[in-house]
């Protein structure tokens, strides 16, 4: 009824909290059944919460914030005390900026935020916001000679990138204590062979909470992806939550 995915429950036990998740596909479940996402494995392993599955496939902390701004969580979650999380992985940085990679992949139907004057500012989708570099990714996409070097713009991702990626995580954080009355929002780091230092200083300085998940497991290893894919397994989805519900408690 609210466009979210369902995530199976134990009917038969009270669950007064509510745990809302963000994130992009490795959040959703791509590739798994809904009892072997991250939000099910939650509500399993801590029956006090309803988990929310707020994710979807090729999302970024963009969406997440949108959604906050619009308080369209705050409609569908029915508990008054709970938890928020978002699920991060390196590439949500070329996802925020809008890469021509990525609009390759959206079409620039994504929310755009930008610095203003050192201000966070959103100015609708990439299409809109971003008029004439939005044509420019639709004709070098056409390009086979770009598809088959792999050249995107921007060529490099910055350090600035990374701290707009941050303050836009940082914002939805804001948009989240400010809805439900409390600070229970963390940034987890996903499992990850790159090193995420720099965005975990980043979102620490602007008083996020974060987990740090990044060596809790290596994701290429046999078992924690989907074969021929980058997307968990329901074991890999298990063994982050187990941890996730251990520190939280």
């Amino acid at each position: 009824a609210n466009s979210l995915r369902i995530t199976p429950l134990d009917t038969t036990k009270p669950r007064t909290k509510y745990a809302q998740f963000y994130g992009c596909s490795m959040t959703f479940g791509e590739g798994v059944q809904n009892n072997e996402t991250m939000p099910y494995f939650f509500g399993e392993y801590d029956s006090t919460y309803r988990p929310y599955n707020f994710a979807y496939s090729g999302y970024g902390p963009h969406q997440m914030l949108a959604r906050l701004e619009t308080e369209n969580a705050k409609k569908i979650v029915r508990e008054n005390t709970g938890i928020g999380f978002y699920i991060y992985i390196n590439d949500h940085v070329n996802r925020v900026l809008g890469t021509m990679t990525n609009y390759g992949y959206n079409g620039g139907q994504a929310p755009y935020y930008h610095k203003v004057d050192g201000q966070l500012k959103h100015e609708g989708l990439f299409t809109e916001g971003r008029k004439i570099r939005s044509w420019i990714f639709e004709q070098m996409l056409k390009s086979n000679i770009l598809k088959l070097f792999k050249i995107g713009y921007p060529f490099k991702i910055t350090e600035q990138d990374y701290e707009l990626t941050a303050e836009v995580m940082a914002e939805a954080s804001r948009n989240y204590k400010k809805q439900f009355g409390n600070d229970n929002f963390y940034v987890i780091i996903y499992p990850t062979t790159v090193n995420s230092s720099l965005i975990i200083n980043l979102l620490k300085q602007k008083g996020v909470k974060v987990l740090d998940y990044s060596k809790l497991f290596n994701p290429l290893e046999k078992g924690y992806a989907i074969p021929d894919d980058e997307h968990p397994t329901a074991l890999a989805n298990e063994i982050l939550i187990k941890q996730l519900v251990k520190d939280i408690n």
